[in-house]
């Protein structure tokens, strides 16, 4: 893989690649949602397998870093990220955040490992311990999250508690990635091991960690791409650029915003190796990663007119002062996040050696937080939209504990003292911004309560459903999941109504409807599912719940007399 390709090879290359775009372009929409809703599983697959041999060609120069740090420093890294894991495993509680998206992106990658299709499923039986989907739908979300979620189900089983284990494993690799990362910019051990115990600290880390949401993939998908990509700058071989290259069009899988790693990507090779933009083989490899990123190319076409939940524009300059407000203060008002951590990135300016860095964490930063300075639900106190800072944190972790380093040495050097002795000064500092907010990492916050005492109760119908019944209800995914037979309650009003005849046929444990979240919020076409359903079918209370002025119950449903 060293030689160089020569210029006229690449010219028909990109003409096939422009073909291709544009042939897919021309096709109508219908199409291109059957064949990734048909064929996601498998691409991802064999891109996962491309990043798999890129890394092991790359295999002797990774070892060789690995072995070349000081084996202290080596159980102290992995002591960190096997305390991230255990913390966000056992301190912050385990729960959904994002209701329902969470038992959505499940529902996928129980879909994925049964019927290796990327659907949410509507319709849904377990027969003999397997799943058959009868009604899949086609979800607004890349499939990159729910692909990992799949490989972990078909290694452990499909249950919930492996997606938790899944995200508290990820602040582990995030711990090391930053770790490396800072390696390579401020070409610092402690640095390295100040920004991986920053990004252990981060309350709001801890938290998501701890759920089964896509933002803690995305963020570590990002950080492993700018990882590859520094490596590839520093290697300068034709290995480590396949390496860039996959993990970087791999990333763009996990959430909408990680398309802002190609900017941050073009900057870095811009910092870190600029002459590279004149290499033919720069070229070879912009061409592999155009062909890696069709799927998801074919993704936004079909979702580009999508308004995300919104009733208006989801994306507009006027949203930018009303966002900024709330989300500025977040990292000063030390109530959600530690002041000291962000000022010490800020005190990172002043370090001149690493501005290349200092300037390529800076935009990566300003990027993932800034995009959703201009999205209708950015806030974060906006629901558990405070999500959308996992994104920023890594940047942020990794600039203040650039300047943490920098800060204990300069002490060091004036003061005439061991570096060693301001460092452990350092950490404990870093440790006393953390503490006072242990008592909120705990805690499961108000957000979305509703949402979650109907996901715990749905939980307990669950356990008192028959096997061979059948549950109506607005979200199947979450019962799919838990072992049952369930489809959208939407679909027992259709016209003519054929679905609840094979249902009272079939399902000889009854048909049951699940009195949601949904049937109590200010939706009326929500609410008329629930209130059809009832009025329309002779129905029996087996067991409801009330939290607040919510109310939860589960339903027998009963054939028409005389059916």
């Amino acid at each position: 893989m060293n030689s160089k390709p020569a210029w006229w090879f690449l010219v028909p290359g990109y003409g096939l690649l422009a073909g291709l775009y544009g042939w897919v372009a021309s096709r109508p929409l219908t199409d291109i949602q059957t064949f990734l809703q048909d064929h996601s599983p498998r691409l991802l697959y064999a891109h996962l397998a491309l990043i798999l041999v890129a890394t092991l060609l790359n295999g002797q120069s990774l070892l060789r870093f690995a072995r070349h740090l000081p084996p202290t420093v080596r159980r102290g890294l992995l002591l960190l990220a096997v305390a991230g894991s255990l913390m966000a495993a056992w301190v912050a509680p385990a729960t959904h955040r994002i209701f329902y998206d969470e038992d959505i992106y499940q529902g996928i990658a129980m879909n994925m490992v049964w019927s290796n299709q990327a659907q949410m499923c509507n319709e849904g039986y377990q027969e003999y311990g397997v799943f058959y989907c009868q009604r899949g739908e086609y979800n607004k979300q890349p499939n990159g999250f729910p692909f990992l979620l799949s490989t972990v189900y078909q290694l452990v089983g499909v249950h919930e508690h492996a997606a938790f284990l899944l995200n508290n494993l990820l602040l582990g690799v995030a711990t090391v990635t930053v770790f490396a990362i800072a390696i390579h910019v401020f070409h610092s051990l402690w640095a390295g091991l100040f920004a991986a115990l920053i990004t252990v600290m981060i309350p709001q880390n801890l938290h998501w960690f701890n759920t089964t949401a896509a933002e803690p993939a995305a963020a570590v998908s990002a950080a492993l791409a700018v990882l590859a990509g520094l490596h590839a700058a520093q290697k300068k071989s034709n290995v480590a650029l396949l390496l860039f290259t996959s993990i970087a069009a791999f990333s763009l899988h996990m959430r909408p915003e990680n398309s802002l790693i190609l900017v941050v990507s073009f900057v870095l090779i811009l910092l870190q190796w600029p002459r590279f933009f004149l290499q033919s083989r720069c070229y070879l490899f912009l061409g592999v990663f155009a062909f890696l990123i069709l799927p998801v190319f074919m993704h936004a076409l079909l979702v580009h007119e999508n308004p995300w939940g919104s009733s208006t524009t989801p994306f507009a300059p006027a949203y930018f002062w009303h966002n900024f407000s709330v989300n500025f203060k977040y990292y000063f008002n030390n109530v959600q996040f530690p002041t000291l951590f962000t000022l010490l990135a800020l005190a990172g300016v002043l370090q001149r050696r690493s501005w290349r860095g200092q300037m390529l964490l800076w935009i990566w930063f300003l990027l993932l937080w800034g995009i959703f300075l201009f999205f209708y639900a950015g806030r974060y106190d906006y629901g558990a939209d405070i999500r959308f800072a996992i994104p920023s944190h890594l940047p942020l972790a990794l600039l203040a504990g650039g300047a943490t380093q920098a800060i204990g040495h300069r002490l060091a050097t004036m003061t005439r003292r061991p570096a060693r002795q301001w460092y452990t000064i350092m950490t404990l500092l870093l440790l006393l911004a953390f503490l006072p907010f242990l008592p909120k990492v705990r805690a499961t916050t108000s957000e979305a309560w509703a949402a979650r005492a109907d996901h715990y109760h749905a939980h307990e119908m669950a356990k008192i459903i028959p096997n061979d019944a059948m549950i109506l209800t607005h979200n199947p995914s979450m019962f799919h999941l838990w072992g049952n037979n369930a489809a959208q309650a939407s679909i027992a009003l259709e016209e003519p109504n054929q679905a609840m005849h094979y249902y009272f046929q079939r399902f000889r444990g009854g048909v049951y409807f699940h009195y949601n979240f949904w049937c109590n919020v200010a939706d009326p076409l929500q609410n008329s599912f629930c209130t059809h359903l009832l009025e329309r079918y002779r129905h029996e209370l087996v067991v409801d719940y009330r939290v607040s002025h919510f109310h939860y119950a589960l339903y027998r449903l009963l054939p028409p007399s005389g059916s």
